[in-house]
């Protein structure tokens, strides 16, 4: 997950290269055992990725746990200074 600072607007990355040159804060919420975006991809897009940037590792494969969109609306919330939407 990628935000412009300051408007919390998400935009999803296509790779590295546009990963390294974009004005976003980056937070990047992986699986151990995902399959699709392989942990050692993950690892090379984090560290492509410039400050400021979080990565958050889960026990899960590519569908994460519920408690990863609950981590996602915290680190939003940080970024932007916004409170997260409550249903």
């Amino acid at each position: 997950m990628l935000t412009r600072p300051g408007t919390g607007n998400n935009k999803q990355s296509t790779g590295r290269a546009e990963i390294s040159r974009r004005g976003y804060d980056a937070f990047m919420l992986n699986g151990k055992t995902d399959g699709i975006v392989k942990p050692d991809w993950a690892k090379r897009l984090y560290a492509a990725a410039p400050e400021p940037k979080s990565q958050v590792w889960y026990v899960f494969a590519h569908f994460l746990p519920a408690g990863a969109f609950g981590d996602a609306a915290k680190w939003i919330a940080q970024t932007t200074g916004k409170e997260p939407l409550r249903p």
